[in-house]
Order: structure tokens, then sequence, then C-alpha cells
């Protein structure tokens, strides 16, 4: 007979949309919040609050050393081209972009499998979060999976992610990065928030409200 799962239930899912993030980002060290940056102001040098030197700061903390780099097309508009084969029959998500986590987490959701998701798209942070909850990774993506389609009409209005003229970008400290909605592209939204955040091999997700 297989065990009862633990399970997420709608109520759990819709508090933790309000709590979970403030107990995810809670133990980082504070850092400068830079509000009101959006579109193409992010990838400006010297741009507005000192957004570009936050970013750089945190992209710097990135191991770089991603396996089989030079095969790497850094290219969203095809998922399969941010997914490297690799020697040994494994692959890496290439994770160097917050829109490339947006691309994989949609892709590994329409899908059954919940291998990658739990290795290199979500994020330890919210892993552990949740396990010291009582809920272990696959019920995790199972609870992700039934809200997937509000997740994708969000991100369909932030398709360049950070770069996107609807898009007001957030440093949170500790290397994580707020993605807000803004005007009229919050209308009408469940979600309107994506949070990531840049561990050693990349970007990964946090959570969405």
């Amino acid at each position: 007979m297989t065990a009862n799962r633990p399970t997420i239930s709608p109520a759990a899912f819709a508090r933790a949309l309000t709590i979970a993030l403030p107990v995810l980002i809670g133990g980082c060290a504070p850092e400068e919040k830079v509000v009101d940056i959006r579109g193409p102001l992010v990838n400006l040098s010297g741009a507005q609050g000192g957004l570009r030197d936050e970013f750089d700061r945190v992209r710097a903390r990135q191991n770089t050393a991603t396996p089989d780099a030079a095969n790497v097309i850094d290219d969203a508009a095809d998922p399969s081209k941010l997914v490297v084969q690799n020697a040994d029959g494994s692959v890496t998500l290439t994770r160097t972009e917050i829109r490339h986590v947006m691309v994989h987490l949609m892709r590994e959701l329409e899908g059954e499998k919940d291998d990658l998701l739990l290795q290199q798209v979500l994020s330890r942070q919210t892993l552990d979060h949740w396990a010291a909850q009582g809920v272990d990774g696959p019920a995790l993506v199972a609870a992700l999976r039934e809200n997937r389609d509000d997740i994708s009409r969000m991100f369909a209005r932030m398709p360049a992610a950070e770069k996107s003229p609807s898009v007001r970008l957030e440093a949170m400290g500790g290397g994580v990065m707020k993605l807000a909605l803004v005007d009229g592209a919050a209308t009408n939204m469940r979600f309107v928030e994506l949070w990531v955040r840049l561990e050693r091999d990349g970007w990964r997700f946090l959570w969405v409200r």
C-alpha cells in the first residue's frame, strides 16, 4: 500500500502567498531596496537608484563554472536551447537570466516529472521552508502545477522578465529579486509578483504572490 503523501491545501497555498516570502528571506542580510526601476532602464550602467550596480553585485556571487557552458545558446525563445546535454548523459538547465527560470518553470510544470524542478529550478530556501512544514518536494510541485495557469498568465505579462516595461524590479537582499507587475498589467491577476534568488549555480524560483 502506498503511504499517503503530504499535500498543500488551497487554503495553505493562499496563506503562503502572504507569509512564506517574509519567512524565506527573513534570515538574509538586509540590503538597500531599490524601487520603481522598469523595463530597459535595468540594463543601463548607473541606472536610477543604483539597481544596475546591485544587480551586478548579486550576479557576482554566482559560480559561473557551468558544465559545458560553450554549448549553451542563450535564447529563451527556444527552451531546448537552454538545456545543456552533458557528456555523462545528464542535463544542466541554463539559468543565467531570470527569464530562463520562467521558461524552465513553465516547461517542467507542463510535464509529469519533478526531478529537474526540485534539483535545478526551485530555490533550496523554498524547499527547506516547506519541508519544515511537513511538505515534501513532490507535494510542493503538485501545488505549483495546480496553479500553473495563473502563473502562466502572470508570465505572459512580463515576457522579458525584469526588462519588461510592465515590471518593477526590487532588490530584496540576500540575492533575492522581486519582479512586480505594475499599473494596468496587474489588473484582474491572481499573481502579480515573481520572486527569484541567485544561488551558486544560477537564478532559482523562490515564490509567487
